[in-house]
């Protein structure tokens, strides 16, 4: 089952990897999670084969007396894998929403520690119970296409960035991830803070779900990736009929919409149009 899970890895991640030949170097982002450790060791099982370098990034958020050592114990992680660790320690403002404040602050950081060591992409930890809690999450917001469709196991890691964000676990398992962690006898810490009940992904992921699949029988995970799916191929419809009315992916980056083109669509393709530009100027992500 262990050495199943390295075979179905492989492939996941050279399916996101240009060509061999024209294969920069990869720079894992390792928090020293489960899901982030599994990956790091993963793709340092991978990367011979698929003829890539690999580097770990640690990014010290210095909001927990822990994060110093859990930075310590990813560069044992990469002495231990033979890849070298880039750390770097992040000033996040606390004023306004932390959150995402610290997100805008990493992705940041991990486009420069790319650029450092020329990473053509940056490889992040999330798992298929990732991508289910954040269908969840979005539903409860009363989100509407964009937020149905799933996370991308391909995207730029910031905006006009030739640096791509890659999540190849995106078809793995949390719980399998640790299994082949204790199989291997590589050690991770766990997030104190991803059992703070006081944030809503956190109750969706210890309450909710366990609570549909317990009492109603229900598999929120896989009912998830499959509505998502469909909504996926909804999405790339109406992008394509967009396209064919003229509002295709630069006439929605331009300064100005052509409001005759708008006025000549159907209300939903108007919609997914203003959507979309919104979404180009500003990572606008739900409707």
């Amino acid at each position: 089952m262990h050495a199943f899970l390295e075979v179905r890895f492989a492939p996941a991640l050279e399916a996101l990897l240009p060509p061999p030949g024209r294969r920069a170097p990869l720079l894992v982002a390792c928090s020293g999670g489960g899901d982030s450790v599994a990956l790091a060791a993963l793709t340092a099982d991978a990367a011979p084969a698929l003829g890539v370098r690999v580097h770990l990034a640690h990014l010290d958020h210095g909001l927990r007396p822990a994060s110093a050592a859990e930075g310590d114990a990813v560069a044992d992680l990469g002495e231990r894998l033979g890849l070298p660790v880039l750390r770097r320690r992040l000033a996040i403002p606390t004023a306004g929403n932390l959150e995402a404040e610290a997100r805008r602050a990493r992705y940041a950081a991990l486009g420069e520690l790319a650029a450092d060591c020329g990473a053509g992409a940056v490889l992040t930890g999330h798992t298929a119970d990732d991508r289910a809690e954040t269908f969840w999450l979005w539903l409860l917001r009363g989100t509407g296409l964009n937020g149905l469709t799933p996370l991308p196991a391909s995207r730029p890691l910031i905006p006009d960035s030739p640096v791509q964000a890659l999540r190849p676990l995106l078809g793995f398992r949390r719980e399998e991830l640790r299994d082949w962690l204790r199989a291997r006898g590589i050690p991770w810490h766990e997030d104190p803070s991803n059992d703070d009940l006081q944030l809503r992904r956190n109750r969706i992921r210890h309450e909710l779900l366990p609570l549909l699949e317990r009492d109603y029988g229900a598999m929120p995970e896989a009912g998830a990736s499959r509505l998502m799916a469909q909504m996926a191929e909804v999405a790339r419809y109406l992008d394509a009929q967009l396209a064919v009315a003229g509002l295709d992916d630069e006439a929605l980056r331009a300064p100005v919409l052509d409001r005759r083109l708008l006025a000549a669509l159907p209300a939903v393709l108007a919609r997914r149009a203003l959507l979309r530009a919104l979404g180009a100027r500003q990572r606008f992500d739900g409707e």
